[in-house]
């Protein structure tokens, strides 16, 4: 992947601007492969604003309503990519979704150590969806 982006700055861009764009970025070679392997059309800028109220905001608007609740403004299974947003029914979000745990497996597996504060958020995530 190579971008970059550390730990911080993706704290730091989740507070500024809201969401979980680690999810995006960390996710970006997987996100590609299912927009082309399934031939996915981003939504039409004119109808984000009728998903997503914040969208007509100023910037400055958008950063501070956004602040209040990091986890975005579409509550959809949907894609972020190349600035363009994507929206997924059931099946493509499974698709999606067990990509990303798989990878999400290996990467858990190959850990030496957790963390404690790393710990708790693993068992809250696991035990919230299992």
């Amino acid at each position: 992947m190579g971008l970059g982006t550390s730990p911080s700055m993706i704290d730091f861009i989740v507070w500024k601007y809201g969401g979980r764009l680690d999810l995006w970025i960390k996710n970006i070679d997987a996100i590609a492969d299912l927009t082309t392997r399934l031939k996915l059309k981003p939504v039409a800028r004119e109808h984000l604003s009728n998903m997503e109220p914040m969208a007509a905001e100023t910037e400055r608007s958008v950063s501070a309503l956004r602040r209040l609740d990091i986890r975005g403004g579409i509550r959809m299974p949907h894609l972020h990519f190349k600035g363009e947003i994507f929206l997924l029914n059931d099946e493509q979000w499974k698709a999606f979704a067990g990509q990303t745990l798989k990878s999400f497996q290996e990467r858990l597996g190959a850990a030496k150590v957790v963390n404690f504060d790393g710990m708790a958020e693993l068992s809250e995530a696991i035990y919230a969806h299992t």
